[in-house]
């Protein structure tokens, strides 16, 4: 029997922070450093152990200085602070409780002293894994320390357990940053090593301060410090879909849960932020991050502390439920892979004295990227986009009929009329364009007479290349339906650490393997030849991420290796190149994003959200959120989409959405040409007449001026002032009036 859509098991996050500097340190590891499992430990004798009932008073030691940033370590506590050049600006990795005078749980003690939190597994009698949760100073836990150029290296292990790690701190010109080593993993018993939690309470804000949190949740979204957002905890996967909900497993002591609400969302960029009154920080993940999650959570009752963090996956766990067993038993397991996942652990910290704020969190981070070539600088791809439906197979008693809504002629007529209304720079993306219509994988450049042929697809081809528009084939390569293809599943698809096959809850849907993912898009380049399309739109890439046990453990990095491969292929070929989704790796290689994450809802959970992705993406990426046509509430919505500076878009057919009744496409309400094609036509002069003055110009910085009232800044000077209540708002003396916008200096 073929099984649900299995995902690893979530666990809580930590994060790190950034700072440089040289020194020395009178606490070193004697030996290689590195230790990895199996090889002898440093003398016992030179370390500190760290008592999980005792705390002694903090006593920081100078162990490093690098221009705007000194490290500080205290040995008999395992904890690090950093502060600016003059030391007026501190940010520590632990919470001094005695000094502030908190009364805590020990158990709270243990976790607020902890610069680590660890996941592990611990079978029990009968062989089951089961996942814990342990602080640093929960455990019995050995400390080497040794200072190196720029920072330090601390070795832990936990005797009890048999574990350990290493994790190098090092300032750098920003701050700082922490890595745990791959090789470093220690694994010498029964235990083994789930996650690791890097810096839970790093510069941990009290309940009183002012301030919020940054989250990368929806492209952008705030927690201001205060009694409405209380008691939140927030775990956000980064990029994969699969995961689970985090049970209680993975979370800390039931003695110490202080959320009254959670909530688990994927996050597309593996970054989170703090601003107090201090200043605050930015914590970011050293490459794609992928294979771990964001921590948030806010303070409640009697733990008053705003945090978060980021957690590392050491290996893959699978979460496998079971039942009709020979007892009767029924329940979930976990599955440890053997191996650990073979990368580095890394997170960067920008760290902040003084104002700051999401808009420069959004600019350091792009600074980023760009130096790291995980963004390019290129010239906007479009100024509209046109998603174009066109075969979508219908299921009969005879089997799969393939309904025509727009033929390729027909389409070409629709690109003739918007050219005679003056558009220009419009991206055309042909959904179903391909035999077998949308839902089928298509790897070949074949159509169906029903569209037309291939002299007619050549012809549209030829005509949007003559007119400047970009023609653009959609092509879902990862998903493999058996409803609409006869490639059996042991051939392509992926299978979970238990040998079952990934499948949707409707057991027709299956996850392609990467290299059959990789065939297929060289098959489909290849096939077009001499075609003129613009490009190709590879849907799912941005969205989605899984692994594959066919032969061997294939860890996230592999995915995203195998993405970025045919991505790259697709741009040596053609002018340009999209993707549906905003994950990072996908986001790096491309032209154009589409299912851009748009918030058109106020949330129960955020305070409010901010365009912090489109501006660190701006300039580099053209956006597009979801169609125009399936807003339910068209004029917010516009707004909303102006704010974030994403293009419009529009999904359209030739003939009624009614055609497409009994098919599985059955989400249009209305995307008929002729009814649309004069809100077209107003949308795009609204966006580039009416405001020619922002043009193609990159938001810089966006305020919140009152509820659902913003201001977008952008390089050339210009300001966009958006209304999205039911009143006029005063800006400058200037009146705005409601659900209008304003283009002002």
């Amino acid at each position: 029997m073929k099984r649900f859509i299995t995902g690893i098991v979530s666990l809580i996050l930590f994060f790190s922070l950034t700072a440089c500097g040289t020194g020395a340190f009178s606490n070193d590891i004697k030996g290689s450093g590195i230790v990895t499992s199996g090889k002898k430990l440093p003398d016992t004798a030179d370390a500190v152990t760290l008592d999980p009932q005792r705390f002694s008073p903090y006593s920081y030691e100078k162990v490093a200085a690098d221009g705007n940033f000194i490290m500080f370590y205290d040995k008999a506590n395992s904890a690090l602070k950093i502060t600016n050049a003059d030391e007026s600006a501190v940010w520590n990795t632990v919470i001094d409780f005695e000094s502030l005078g908190l009364k805590l749980s020990n158990v709270w003690k243990q976790n607020v002293s902890s610069m680590f939190e660890i996941n592990y597994s611990n079978p029990n009698s009968n062989g089951r894994e089961r996942i814990v949760t342990a602080s640093l100073r929960k455990l019995k836990t050995n400390v080497w320390a040794k200072s190196v150029s720029h920072g330090m290296d601390i070795q832990y292990y936990f005797p009890e357990r048999e574990l350990g790690f290493t994790a190098e701190f090092r300032l750098t010109a920003y701050g700082f940053s922490v890595n745990i080593p791959a090789e470093s993993i220690i694994e010498n018993g029964k235990c083994r090593f789930v996650s690791i939690n890097m810096l839970p309470y790093f510069s941990a804000t009290d309940a009183e301060d002012k301030g919020y949190i940054l989250t990368p949740y929806s492209g952008g979204a705030v927690l201001d410090f205060g009694k409405d957002t209380q008691g939140k905890y927030i775990q956000l996967p980064v990029y994969s879909e699969n995961n689970p909900e985090p049970t209680e497993s993975t979370k800390l002591d039931s003695s110490a849960t202080d959320s009254k609400y959670s909530e688990s969302n994927v996050s597309s960029l593996p970054v989170v932020g703090m601003k107090n009154e201090a200043g605050g920080f930015l914590a970011f993940a050293d490459g794609f991050g992928e294979d771990s999650y964001i921590n948030i959570s806010t303070a409640y009752y009697g733990i008053r502390f705003n945090r978060v963090s980021f957690s590392h996956y050491i290996r893959n766990v699978t979460t496998l439920n079971f039942s009709g067993t020979e007892d009767g038993s029924s329940g979930t397991a976990d599955i440890l892979d053997n191996d650990i996942i073979p990368t580095d652990k890394k997170i960067n910290y920008d760290l902040f004295s003084g104002s700051c704020d999401y808009s420069l969190m959004a600019q350091k981070y792009r600074e980023y990227l760009i130096s790291k070539n995980m963004l390019t600088e290129k010239a906007k791809a479009a100024d509209i986009s046109l998603e174009i439906l066109m075969g979508v197979p219908r299921q009969d008693v005879t089997g799969n009929t393939l309904v025509s809504v727009t033929t390729f002629a027909q389409a070409l007529d629709m690109v003739k009329g918007l050219e005679k209304r003056g558009i220009k720079n419009a991206v055309i993306n042909l959904k179903g364009w391909n035999k077998g219509g949308y839902g089928s994988n298509p790897t070949v450049a074949q159509t169906d007479g029903k569209l037309g042929g291939a002299g007619d697809m050549r012809e549209l081809a030829d005509y949007c290349k003559k007119t400047g528009y970009t023609l653009i084939m959609d092509a879902n390569l990862t998903e493999l339906n058996t409803d609409y293809s006869s490639t059996a599943p042991k051939k392509a698809a992926v299978v979970d650490n238990n040998g079952l096959y990934i499948t949707n809850s409707d057991e027709n849907i299956y996850y392609q393997r990467i290299s059959a993912v990789n065939s297929g898009a060289e098959k489909l380049l290849k096939s077009f030849g001499k075609t003129a399309i613009g490009g190709i739109n590879y849907a799912g890439f941005g969205t989605l991420m899984y692994r594959d046990y066919n032969k061997k453990v294939t860890y996230s990095g592999d995915f995203i290796s195998g993405i970025k491969k045919i991505l790259k292929n697709t741009v040596e070929k053609y002018d340009t190149v999209a993707v549906g989704g905003t994950n990072l790796y996908a986001m790096a290689e491309s032209d154009i994003a589409y299912e851009t994450a748009i918030p058109f809802t106020h949330s129960v959970v955020y305070s409010y959200f901010v365009p912090f992705m489109p501006m660190v993406t701006g300039g580099c990426v053209t956006l597009v959120s979801n169609p125009v046509n399936s807003f339910y509430s068209p004029t917010v919505q516009k707004l909303t989409q102006l704010e974030y500076g994403v293009i419009p878009n529009f999904e359209l057919t030739n003939d009624s959405v009614y055609t497409l009744q009994n098919t599985h496409y059955n989400t249009l309400f209305s995307a008929k040409f002729d009814l649309w094609a004069d809100s077209i036509e107003e949308e795009y002069g609204f966006r580039y007449k009416d405001l020619s003055e922002i043009g193609d110009s990159r938001m810089v910085k966006h305020t919140v001026l009152a509820k659902d009232i913003v201001c977008a800044e952008y390089e050339n000077g210009k300001k966009l002032i958006i209304n999205k209540t039911g009143s006029d708002y005063s800006y400058n003396g200037e009146n705005i009036p409601a659900y209008r916008c304003s283009v002002t200096d």
